[in-house]
């Protein structure tokens, strides 16, 4: 199972790229590798600066994509608050439809009861 790389800190990048910056300046430079040769170091640094691009490109879809989701949903709860106001003022408070909605009844609230006053009441006969 191959584990998935970690983005390199930006440090390193920057220190990647100060050295591209040198071995350009040797004038000298022939690696024995040839996947080191300076063409191959520019092509990977313009690949790389390519995928940055893309990536800020992509962040900034998602971020309206987002913006956008986020204005849909309060624009649906407001709708359908402003319906739920509607169905009790069409069909009364203590009506199945407001139920049926998810809210409560009149009728189905507890109301208080009323205490009574001490040396007020029943009188034992």
């Amino acid at each position: 199972m191959d584990a998935k790389p970690t983005p390199l800190a930006p440090a390193i990048l920057r220190a990647d790229y100060t050295t591209l910056l040198a071995i350009q300046n040797l004038s000298d430079y022939q690696p024995s590798n040839p996947t080191c040769a300076l063409p191959q170091l520019l092509q990977a640094a313009a690949d790389m600066s390519q995928a940055e691009q893309a990536e800020l490109e992509a962040q900034e879809v998602l971020r309206e994509a987002r913006r956008r989701r986020i204005a849909a949903g309060h624009t649906f709860h407001t709708l359908i608050l402003a319906a739920k106001d509607h169905v009790i003022a069409q069909y009364g408070a203590d009506s199945l439809a407001v139920s049926l909605i998810g809210l409560t009844r009149r009728s189905d609230y507890r109301w208080p009861k009323q205490r009574r006053k001490p040396g007020q009441g029943r009188t034992k006969g």
